[in-house]
């Protein structure tokens, strides 16, 4: 399992989740890279959060469009449809918390948090071939 602990920005007003037994937090959220490391390849990450319970659901009317929330022991996936050539990544469960928004431009805020624990397997298994040890030697 992946785990995750991040600060998001809302991109959209969060809702609740229709069709569960348990009602769910669903909001789209973008993850800023970590400060110093913008490029090309540390941009900003676009997922979905999806959090059951009711404390989560309470969260639904605070969290609107542009407002921070923080994800903490979410589990991440990231999945790739081979058919169609997109990606669907995102969060599930985690404890939400609503970061407010700050009142004093000279405030420093909440600080942003990027934490992700990946384990698992490769989808291949990574082979040693004799070309490569002849280049590395």
């Amino acid at each position: 399992m992946n785990y995750i602990t991040v600060t998001a920005t809302a991109t959209e007003d969060a809702k609740i989740k229709p069709g569960r037994n348990v009602q769910a937090f669903e909001c789209h959220v973008e993850v800023p890279p970590l400060k110093g490391k913008e490029d090309a390849y540390n941009t900003t990450t676009k997922l979905r959060v999806e959090v059951w319970g009711p404390n989560a659901v309470a969260l639904v009317p605070k969290v609107t469009k542009g407002n921070r929330i923080l994800i903490e022991g979410g589990e991440l996936f990231l999945t790739f449809n081979k058919n169609t050539g997109t990606a669907d990544n995102y969060i599930k469960g985690g404890q939400l918390r609503w970061i407010p928004p700050s009142t004093d431009i000279n405030e420093r805020g909440f600080p942003d948090v990027n934490s992700i624990f990946l384990t698992g397997r490769t989808n291949k298994h990574i082979a040693v071939t004799k070309e490569y040890i002849e280049e590395k030697s």
